[in-house]
């Protein structure tokens, strides 16, 4: 879903808050709160910048890795496998050249 070409319905705006609301959550709260939940999956995002001058005409765009913005869950499950939260297990991970993974596919231990 792009939602900056498509018209959303009231059903994909609930999924796509639901969503956010889910990855804003700390690790235990997710495990603890909805235990249904089986599987994440967690990706870097890259955001494109544009620098605007004074003069308001528009700079050279630089890709940057969203770090800093990413939702609480996502900063907690890409970070090294040895550090992962209570409950969760890397089954599939995928790294960039200088190591950070990129995605990452976690089992949830619903106990």
């Amino acid at each position: 879903m792009i939602g900056n070409v498509f018209l959303l319905t009231e059903q994909d705006a609930r999924s796509r808050l639901e969503v956010e609301t889910l990855l804003a959550s700390a690790p235990a709260k997710l495990r603890s709160e909805r235990p249904e939940v089986a599987y994440v999956l967690v990706h870097r995002e890259l955001e494109l910048v544009v620098p605007v001058g004074p003069d308001s005409r528009q700079g050279q765009g630089v890709l940057q890795w969203k770090d800093a913005s990413l939702p609480a869950l996502m900063r907690e499950l890409l970070g090294p496998e040895v550090s992962l939260p209570e409950g969760y297990r890397a089954l599939w991970s995928t790294y960039l050249p200088d190591g950070q993974v990129l995605g990452r596919l976690l089992e949830i231990d619903p106990s």
